[in-house]
């Protein structure tokens, strides 16, 4: 099953409002639900989704109509899988953490099936069957391994990195974190099993709310983090320092402490499986980028060959060829979801909703300002009309072409009066 939490918006209005919502999956309703609005504000709901099967699956919510019927669906899309394939690479000690968490003998099984690999062994024909590499405490990689990991994570797959005592900063600062999560780690701090003391969790991502908590686990020794632009923070330690952070898309992540005990207590901490469940889950999906505004243009990542058949919900049809390592749309003018197809699949869905600043049906106070424009008039003109104090560029140019005609008069009298 799947959890999905919407949130209704309802701006200006006065008294209290029942408004219904209702939640479809592929044309088909599955929930309803009902939320009482107090004034403007918003309101949370959710659903408890049932999954029938992998895969892509468009929906949307529907709050009942209003005085703009566009805004009253908001479409999504939910990746469903059946296993994600997870690469773990570093020293035994590590990996086997790692391994043991994602996927756990026994009966209880988990969506991770984990596969193990020598730093210098990772190469772009064993990064194909993969969606997730994890890098625990690796000390560097070959230019030659480091450009295929590259070229993975640009091609639209995830990676975790764990640091650690044979992690080399200097070269993750370097080689790294500028392309693949932009920020910086600063020197080692703390001391081996807290023997100076210990940093607990001060702040995270809205995210990861409902997992973490002040006393969740103990970091003795990390790096702290320095995010670059893009680059978004996860936790926040007790002393102001960013432990874990993640790329704008949430590709990509970082953990600047190390796994080992004498690092922190978080790998015997019951909240490590669920923390490490959402992080690699997060990383092996397609993140927040692949939604689109009605009116604008979307680039998504895609390696192959045209040409691509692009759909929208409305009947639109259009041929898109790749540039390089993406596919460009024209402006997805209809909400709803688009379709994205070619060599007879359907490569990507596209949610494309009215974007929130024009859902603002907020009525104009009494009195407030507003003017129609005649239909014989120039906006410039109406424009120029309203704005406060009076324009004195033209009076300005005037005066100076006057002054230029006197100057010339006297010239040519003087030059009269010595002849």
């Amino acid at each position: 099953r799947a959890r999905v939490r919407a949130y209704v918006c309802r701006y200006g209005g006065e008294g209290e409002r029942e408004v219904s919502v209702d939640i479809y999956l592929e044309g088909r309703r599955i929930a309803h639900s009902s939320v009482e609005l107090k004034g403007s504000g918003e309101v949370p709901v959710e659903f408890s989704l049932p999954l029938e099967g992998a895969g892509e699956i468009s929906g949307f919510v529907r709050v009942e109509e209003d005085e703009l019927p566009e805004d009253d669906r908001w479409y999504f899309v939910l990746s469903v899988v059946d296993s994600v394939d997870v690469l773990a690479s570093g020293p035994p000690p590590e990996v086997r953490v790692l391994k043991l968490a994602l996927s756990p003998p026994g009966p209880v099984g988990t969506p991770f099936r984990v596969l193990k690999a020598e730093p210098e062994g990772i190469n772009s024909q064993l990064l194909k069957d993969v969606e997730v590499v994890l890098l625990a405490d690796v000390e560097g990689l070959p230019p030659s391994t480091l450009y295929a990991l590259k070229d993975f994570v640009r091609g639209g797959g995830g990676l975790g990195i764990f640091l650690g005592g044979r992690a080399d900063v200097r070269w993750y600062n370097e080689e790294v974190l500028p392309e693949l999560i932009p920020g910086r780690l600063g020197p080692l701090k703390g001391s081996p099993r807290g023997e100076e003391g210990y940093f607990a969790p001060k702040s995270w991502s809205p995210t990861l709310k409902d997992l973490l908590g002040r006393n969740s686990f103990k970091v003795f020794l990390f790096y702290p983090f320095l995010p670059g632009e893009g680059t978004k923070p996860l936790i926040e330690l007790s002393d102001g320092s960013v432990v874990s952070a993640e790329s704008g898309d949430g590709k990509v992540f970082i953990w600047s402490g190390g796994l080992p005990p004498d690092w922190g207590d978080i790998t015997l901490r019951g909240v490590f499986l669920p923390l490490l469940y959402r992080l690699v889950l997060r990383a092996a999906f397609p993140g927040e980028g692949r939604k689109g505004w009605t009116g604008g243009r979307l680039s998504l990542e895609f390696r192959g060959e045209g040409p691509l058949k692009l759909e929208g919900p409305e009947g639109e049809s259009f041929t898109l060829w790749p540039e390089g390592s993406s596919v460009t749309t024209p402006p997805l003018d209809s909400p709803g979801i688009w379709r994205l197809s070619g060599g007879g699949r359907v490569i990507a869905l596209i949610p494309v909703n009215v974007p929130p600043r024009e859902r603002d049906l907020r009525k104009t106070r009494e009195g407030g300002t507003f003017c129609t424009i005649p239909q014989e008039e120039r906006v410039a003109d109406v424009v120029r009309k309203l704005r406060y104090g009076r324009e004195l560029g033209w009076p300005f140019a005037l005066l100076a072409f006057s002054l230029l005609l006197a100057e010339l008069a006297l010239g040519r009298a003087r030059t009269s009066e010595g002849a």
